[in-house]
């Protein structure tokens, strides 16, 4: 059968490729002819073997690809003049997670630098003075941020997220006013106290530290159960075995942080906020409306100053406030002299559950009769009392600075208005070297109270389809543990109930 043109075509191409050198087919193109045949090259040598990429340096398909920037950890470590054995596999490891997490958190360790100029100052000042270590100071970064008016889902809250029962048994004040665990100053003392207490029960800060995140009871259980006294040794609840090692992450980045590309100016950074300490002794509720006309400033500033205060009212007594800087020279005066208008007063509020955070600034939440106006509140029909009928009467004194890193004491007993100077009648006094005030220490009642119930319990709102032995599941807790807590007898919840979890 006869050889179809096109398929003997394309048989005479083939044969004549093969037979022809490859270098009698590449043209000189810059003169048109035919490129000079070349003669044949000696065998190259065999290439060096290449390596097999590593994991770290493969790309997706085996290729190479270039590293990222990692930074590394140091070959040794001390937290609060302790060392840490890095040596240990699972000490390393442990600390390798939580730094490499943190240093590639570019937003957070920013917003981290920013704060800790505002706040670290006066952290350290204290540290210093009461003879604790410097590294304490960033607990309360890993507990906050060094935010103030964070609030955790136990309830802890403030910039050393206090639960109530703790900030309680240190001298800070939780009541329908006040919330001094959100101050950035008094949150500081307690939290010191409480740091030394636990050093001293411990023997060591790596205990103290973790002994601050799940309790003391806890930590003693479990050097009881498993026989070791290192923080490094210990199985604890998994936050706890996370908890030290963020604090030393901390300490890495923020003690050099141009060591891992984090550079900020000296104008980008938070500085403290310039402000006066004035004492006020009020016969009445001064809404902070008019304490902000009679300083030149807004309500919004004086809850920044003073982060404490829970509602828009300060209530009678006699209050430490902070007020911008130049302003407490005169504030009597001017309060005297500013018509107050009436504003609604919160009723009394019940006490909240343990561990329970009020709701962030919420306003008074009902009128009642004001209590610095022997008349009842006026029904919505009637016409409000004249200005004049609610003004309080004001004392005001500047009190003086604290010394550096100091503050001024927490409570003070309530002197007799009369005995209040008033700042017009005489420039403030220079302030007068004070002696460093001591740390608040729980008494042996409250240390008690504290170890026997786990320093506190948080709060769970049941939800449609959940039971009660799911709650516990979830939450590490046993049903037992649960219905105790509760005082409940048998398993039925309903959606909407709050439960009390023990913590564990």
């Amino acid at each position: 059968m006869p050889m179809a043109p096109a398929r003997a075509c394309l048989l005479l191409a083939l044969v004549l490729a093969w037979s022809l050198p490859l270098g009698s087919c590449v043209a000189d193109q810059s003169a048109g002819q035919p490129a000079p045949r070349q003669a044949v090259a000696a065998p190259a040598a065999p290439a060096a073997p290449v390596a097999p990429a590593s994991p770290a340096t493969a790309g997706p398909g085996g290729d190479y690809c270039a590293p990222r920037y990692l930074p590394q950890m140091p070959k040794e470590l001390f937290l609060a003049g302790e060392r840490v054995p890095l040596e240990n596999p699972l000490v390393a490891e442990s600390l390798d997670r939580e730094f490499t997490i943190a240093v590639h958190d570019q937003a957070q360790v920013v917003m981290w630098m920013k704060r800790a100029q505002r706040y670290f100052p006066h952290i350290s000042a204290r540290l210093k003075s009461v003879g604790l270590p410097d590294d304490l100071k960033y607990l309360a970064v890993a507990e906050s941020s060094l935010l103030h008016r964070v609030v955790s889902v136990a309830g802890a809250t403030g910039p050393w997220q206090f639960m109530e029962a703790t900030g309680r048994a240190y001298g800070l004040r939780r009541d329908a006013y006040f919330d001094d665990r959100r101050n950035p100053e008094k949150a500081t003392e307690a939290a010191l106290g409480l740091l030394r207490d636990l050093h001293k029960s411990l023997g060591s800060w790596s205990l103290a530290m973790a002994a601050y995140n799940c309790g003391e009871r806890r930590v003693r259980q479990e050097m009881a159960e498993q026989g070791v006294r290192s923080y490094y040794d210990l199985y604890l609840p998994y936050e706890t075995m996370r908890y030290v090692f963020r604090i030393m992450a901390a300490k890495l980045i923020l003690e050099n942080p141009s060591a891992y590309g984090y550079c900020l100016p000296g104008d980008a950074l938070y500085q403290p906020l310039p402000a006066d300490r004035v004492r006020l002794n009020l016969a009445g509720n001064l809404h902070l409306r008019s304490l902000g006309q009679a300083t030149g400033t807004t309500v919004r500033m004086l809850k920044e100053l003073n982060p404490e205060l829970m509602t828009y009212m300060v209530p009678k007594g006699v209050h430490d406030l902070k007020v911008p800087q130049g302003q407490g020279a005169g504030l009597a005066q001017r309060l005297s002299a500013t018509r107050l208008e009436p504003a609604p007063v919160a009723a009394p509020a019940a006490p909240a559950a343990a561990g329970r955070a009020p709701a962030e600034d919420a306003p008074p939440p009902a009128l009642g009769p004001r209590e610095d106006s022997a008349t009842p509140a006026p029904q919505a029909a009637q016409p409000l009392a004249p200005p004049e009928a609610v003004t309080p009467a004001v004392k005001v004194s500047q009190a003086a600075p604290a010394p550096s890193g100091a503050q001024a004491p927490q409570t003070a007993p309530e002197p007799p208005a009369a005995s209040m100077p008033q700042a017009a009648t005489a420039p403030p006094a220079a302030p007068v070297p004070q002696a460093e005030p001591p740390l608040p220490s729980a008494s042996p009642e409250a240390k008690k109270s504290l170890v026997a119930k786990g320093q506190a319990k948080r709060e769970w709102t049941v939800k449609g389809g959940e039971s009660l032995s799911g709650i516990a599941r979830s939450l590490g807790v046993s049903v037992a543990a649960l219905k105790q807590a509760n005082g409940l007898k048998g398993d039925a919840i309903k959606p909407g109930q709050k439960l009390l979890v023990p913590l564990k």
